[in-house]
């Protein structure tokens, strides 16, 4: 998972869910958010409980679930203003264009409603029905009024809906209503920034079917990538191959070679704040032979050296803050520190990768964030929450680099 798991610890979230047949997968929203420290409460409408139980959520959530008979109890004094009060965020999801017709129009006749209506904080709403309902005029224009009043409304997905047909209106994937979720709790430091971001390896062809190349998955990228987005930052990853799903709300653009990196970071950086060089850059490069190489004799390679990228971008284009990267073993630090100053760069991330921990393709990354007036240890951790300490570390230079006060 892209986006890291803490900024929902100790976060109060109310999970609304109405009658659509995507009900079955508020059960797993709710169990993913409980895991990552979140408390979840439920409020389940009449509709929502003929295709799901409450019991579902409160095992799965081990908080409270209510529905409308506890709204209408004597027992629960104001309920709907209480779990208001008790909210960080409200989510619905998923939300009928039954329920949305009522929010848009300020109706409050039953507790998910009444409860949204008073709540005062931010609203996620996650849309699932048949694609000739979505995109009926009323609940088109129901949309536009809930985003006029602040709500973040997340577009469906086209695929296979319930009904037999194709089309836009399955309910988002997790991933993607975990993205809004997040960027509703998140304080938008990086809004009005645009940060470029390169990932991956890079391929240097040997003929049409060999490449030179290294064992970069991409991970400690497309998680920057993921979390700078998060904060608000218009984000541009530039991204070698590799098998992962974009980041929610980012800009992806692909490159091979080394020179087709550079040529991106060439069109992007005049316009961004901000360049973070994650990207596995490789060091030397070959004159591609067209077709195959025939397997009949020895084949020597004349290896030459690729453009310097971080060293070129930095002459080029001085103005964004400058974030590289630094992988290798135990002279890793050392080697980071001299790069700093030969690069004339902001800021690097030291890490090693000859440890099954912080290796090529792992899922953890530990190290050193490296600056003129001195280093920090970043502990072993998911590349999802290293990339959020280290998204927290480049919004702070940003914000100094503006005259805005950390």
């Amino acid at each position: 998972m892209l986006v890291p798991t803490r900024i929902f610890q100790r976060k109060n979230i109310l999970l609304g869910v109405t009658g659509s047949i995507s009900a079955y997968k508020a059960c797993s929203l709710a169990s993913t958010l409980t895991k990552t420290g979140a408390m979840v409460r439920t409020v389940l409408t009449a509709s929502a409980e003929r295709f799901i139980g409450a019991m579902s959520f409160a095992g799965l959530t081990g908080d409270a679930v209510y529905t409308d008979a506890d709204y209408w109890s004597l027992k629960m004094r104001s309920l709907h203003i209480e779990l208001g009060r008790w909210a960080d965020v409200v989510v619905v999801a998923p939300a009928t264009a039954n329920t949305m017709a009522k929010l848009s129009h300020g109706i409050a006749d039953n507790l998910l409603t009444a409860a949204v209506l008073g709540c005062g904080k931010p609203v996620v709403i996650a849309p699932a029905m048949n694609v000739r309902m979505l995109e009926h005029p009323a609940t088109r224009q129901n949309i536009e009024t809930l985003r006029s009043f602040g709500y973040i409304v997340v577009e469906p997905e086209q695929g296979y809906l319930a009904d037999g047909e194709s089309g836009k209106g399955r309910l988002p994937k997790e991933e993607v209503l975990l993205y809004h979720i997040g960027k509703a709790l998140i304080p938008q430091d990086l809004a009005g920034k645009t940060v470029v971001v390169t990932a991956g390896p890079t391929r240097e062809y040997i003929d049409d079917v060999r490449y030179i190349s290294n064992p970069s998955s991409g991970k400690m990228g497309y998680a920057l990538a993921q979390v700078l987005a998060l904060r608000g930052a218009k984000v541009i990853l530039l991204s070698g191959p590799v098998q992962l799903e974009p980041p929610v709300g980012v800009e992806v653009h692909h490159f091979e070679s080394v020179q087709e990196v550079s040529d991106l970071m060439d069109s992007y950086l005049p316009k961004a704040d901000a360049v973070v060089m994650a990207a596995a850059v490789g060091d030397f490069t070959v004159d591609r032979v067209p077709g195959k190489i025939r397997r009949d004799k020895e084949l020597v390679l004349n290896l030459k050296p690729t453009i310097d990228v971080v060293g070129t971008m930095k002459k080029k284009h001085p103005s964004p803050l400058y974030v590289a990267f630094a992988a290798g073993t135990a002279q890793v630090r050392e080697d980071a520190k001299e790069k700093l100053l030969q690069k004339g760069v902001d800021a690097i991330f030291a890490n090693r990768i000859d440890t099954p921990e912080t290796g090529f393709s792992t899922d953890t990354n530990a190290g050193w964030f490296i600056t003129a007036s001195g280093e920090e240890e970043l502990p072993l951790q998911s590349k999802a929450d290293l990339a959020w300490s280290l998204g927290e570390r480049i919004a702070c230079m940003l914000k100094r680099t503006s005259g805005i006060s950390p």
